[in-house]
């Protein structure tokens, strides 16, 4: 609050300010506080991941879905939007189309494949609970193990 005070304009706080709301439970302010971040600079593309997670906790898949589409249109080389597309089309029985993406975003970032690690950045126990499903997948495991 106190670096917005001094810099209304300053987006990190912003992001900053969304992830403690988030932990804290608040969840609409986290969105307010991204939402504020994404007017200063609309390709930022962590807040945007970062609404995505808070909408697919909140049930709100298709919601979910669009932001981390929209992510990863901004930024192919992000994994975390990667392997929550890819973890929420598995859920949908999409298979192929999810495991493609969880490769890519593993090639990008293996940490992705940590529970502990996703659960560190933000994913809420609904996501974590489909995340489980697809990285206990045999072609996951296998992949996985082939490319340490």
């Amino acid at each position: 609050n106190a670096a917005l005070n001094i810099n209304p304009n300053f987006f990190l706080a912003y992001i900053g300010r969304g992830v403690l709301r988030s932990d804290l439970g608040d969840k609409e302010g986290a969105i307010a506080d991204y939402n504020a971040a994404l007017k200063i600079g609309p390709n930022f593309w962590w807040a945007i991941n970062n609404i995505g997670l808070i909408k697919y906790e909140q049930g709100d898949v298709k919601g979910a879905i669009k932001q981390w589409q929209e992510a990863v249109a901004i930024n192919n080389k992000a994994a975390e939007p990667l392997l929550a597309l890819a973890v929420t089309l598995y859920a949908k029985e999409e298979r192929e189309q999810a495991l493609s993406k969880a490769k890519q975003a593993f090639i990008i970032d293996k940490r992705y494949g940590d529970l502990a690690y996703l659960k560190k950045n933000l994913w809420g126990e609904r996501l974590l609970a489909d995340a489980k499903k697809l990285l206990a997948s045999p072609e996951i495991q296998r992949f996985l193990a082939e490319n340490p």
